[in-house]
């Protein structure tokens, strides 16, 4: 039961992290934030959040199934 939960979540992450921001989004973050400053330090900040609170969203629902799951 454990064991699938962890292994949903990392499947989860792992394809979130991917999805989220390729490697050239990255870059230009980078870039931004070289010459941007704070502004856009924030800005990725405000994105790493949402991204943490959607993954433990979807994870909790996943556990909600699960458990339904194994009650019935």
């Amino acid at each position: 039961m454990l064991n699938k939960i962890i292994l949903i979540f990392i499947i989860i992450f792992i394809n979130f992290s991917y999805g989220y921001a390729s490697e050239n989004e990255m870059v230009n973050l980078l870039d931004n934030v070289a010459t941007g400053g704070l502004n856009v330090a924030f800005r990725i900040a405000g994105y790493l959040l949402a991204g943490l609170v959607i993954i433990l969203l979807i994870t909790f629902i996943f556990i909600k199934i699960l458990g339904n799951k194994q009650e019935k």
